[in-house]
């Protein structure tokens, strides 16, 4: 849960002009017609959530984990990472986009293991 807090967090600080969103307006967007550009607000929202859900998964279910840099990771150098790994694993893609995602990331942003 706290890191896809940060996640959010980090979402929010990056677009600061921009208020987060309230549950009224993503209910709002979710209860729009099937074409209009809520109902996309809608499921691109849900998508994202999850998939910050499943990344908090799979970082707790790994021995890697996922530790970014304390400046964060741009939209554009996650896309890049992300894009990358999925190229090189094409074996992979029938698996869950979170997931997938969510290993690219842990393995570009290993959390270092405390010397014992």
């Amino acid at each position: 849960m706290p890191l896809c807090l940060a996640c959010l967090l980090g979402t929010t600080l990056a677009a600061q002009e921009t208020l987060a969103t309230t549950g009224k307006e993503l209910f709002q967007s979710c209860l729009a017609g099937n074409k209009s550009a809520g109902t996309q607000f809608c499921s691109d929202y849900v998508q994202g959530f999850i998939d910050g859900m499943i990344m908090g998964y799979t970082a707790r279910a790994t021995v890697r984990g996922y530790c970014p840099p304390a400046t964060g990771v741009s939209v554009a150098r996650g896309r890049a990472i992300i894009e990358t790994w999925l190229h090189d694993h094409p074996e992979r893609l029938d698996t869950d986009a979170g997931i997938l995602a969510g290993l690219a990331l842990s393995e570009a942003f290993p959390c270092k293991s405390e010397p014992h």
